[in-house]
């Protein structure tokens, strides 16, 4: 079977049915045919001028289809995606990226919200400045106006963590900056035994739900007021929990009154 349009101009005038066409095309796994295929790239460039969120809204239904990457595959194959946005790449390394984010066990605790996930992975490979872009070309939702980008961001942050051998507290402190979906992103493009995978894994499973068991209330409780110095014991606190300075209660304790007997806080007793 074969897919046709109406008239010579249908693109033309509509230019986001050439993404109609392709996803039902991948649906219905029929062809579009050639005399309609020719015409798809005259009409290309004006892809160009549709809005961000009409483009995106036909991206989005592209994307809840069970096979997405198949008819994001095509897109790219056509010129289609190029001509949305330069940044707007897609090949076989993000098609088995979608797959493997149907199939993966993420980290306990975590929810992957498929289609969201997907546009994270399309921004996996992108710079951060082409990921900025492409979020302000497609208008994309504020909630992922952050974590698309940081997606991309996320890249050479996991590197420098790693190359560093950075401690359990660092890796925390660096990211718990970063969306859940970002991570996630990065979580299922990294292979299960390899440094990026583990040290996702230890965040978001464990090290992000560490909190000491002294808190704000057992502080004031001795005389503190909270300021600079009252936030950073309980950071302090945490990061020794998380590198296994700490083990158990009283350990944490008598570390506290090591410091403050050693004047840690002085100017913050009331």
């Amino acid at each position: 079977m074969h897919l046709r349009v109406l008239h010579s101009l249908s693109f033309i005038d509509d230019p986001t049915r050439i993404l109609r066409a392709v996803r039902f095309e991948q649906r219905l796994k029929f062809e579009i045919e050639p005399r309609t295929e020719a015409l798809i790239p005259p009409a290309l460039a004006m892809l160009g001028r549709i809005t961000g969120e009409r483009v995106r809204n036909e991206l989005n239904l592209l994307l809840n289809e069970p096979l997405p990457e198949e008819g994001f595959l095509s897109l790219a194959k056509r010129g289609a995606l190029k001509a949305i946005h330069p940044a707007l790449r897609f090949d076989e390394n993000t098609a088995d990226l979608f797959r493997r984010a149907r199939a993966i066990d993420v980290p306990e605790g975590c929810i992957v919200v498929i289609p969201d996930i997907y546009w994270h992975l399309l921004a996996i490979s992108l710079t951060p400045e082409e990921a900025d872009s492409m979020c302000e070309r497609l208008r994309i939702p504020r909630a992922m106006q952050t974590s698309v980008p940081q997606t991309a961001r996320l890249s050479d942050e996991l590197r420098r963590l790693i190359d560093s051998l950075a401690s359990p507290s660092l890796i925390t402190r660096t990211l718990e900056t970063y969306a859940v979906d970002a991570l996630l992103a990065h979580f299922i493009r990294a292979e299960p035994e390899s440094p990026e995978r583990i040290m996702i894994t230890g965040f978001l499973s464990t090290w992000r739900h560490v909190k000491p068991t002294i808190d704000g209330h057992r502080l004031i409780e001795l005389g503190l007021k909270p300021g600079p110095c009252f936030r950073e014991i309980l950071d302090r606190l945490r990061a020794a929990r998380l590198d296994g300075e700490i083990r158990d209660d009283e350990s944490e304790w008598a570390l506290l009154q090591t410091w403050l007997k050693s004047g840690i806080c002085d100017d913050d007793i009331q």
